[in-house]
């Protein structure tokens, strides 16, 4: 099922934003009638058919509230010696993110090429 997101979800309908709705129609290639996922970014997740597809927009009506997810009981903790190339070390921040890790800890070891980190770039 394809997941879409809108920052503007009510209970009734819900119109994707520019880029989210190009997606759908000339990607995906999807049409009125075909059933999607939107969620509001906040933790709700819904059940929606496209209802209209124009040139650049694509309006959702939503059928139902999907029910919350449970969060997992435990954390993850990484520790991790920062690489020598800061770029890599930005790019590993970015998708433990989007992963889910709760803690990241920078460690300097023995043999670390970088002992610095640049903090107001992370």
């Amino acid at each position: 099922m394809n997941l879409f997101y809108s920052a503007e979800v009510s209970d009734t309908d819900c119109p994707l934003g520019e880029e989210e709705s190009k997606h759908a129609i000339r990607v995906l290639r999807l049409s009125a009638g075909d059933e999607i996922h939107v969620t509001d970014g906040k933790g709700s997740l819904y059940a929606g058919i496209i209802s209209s597809t124009g040139n650049e927009i694509c309006n959702v009506d939503i059928l139902r509230k999907l029910p919350e997810q449970n969060r997992r009981f435990s954390k993850v903790h990484i520790a991790i010696a920062p690489p020598k190339n800061n770029s890599r070390f930005e790019w590993f921040l970015e998708k433990s993110c989007e992963i889910g890790i709760d803690t990241i800890t920078p460690i300097i070891c023995e043999h670390s090429e970088r002992r610095k980190l640049q903090e107001d770039r992370l």
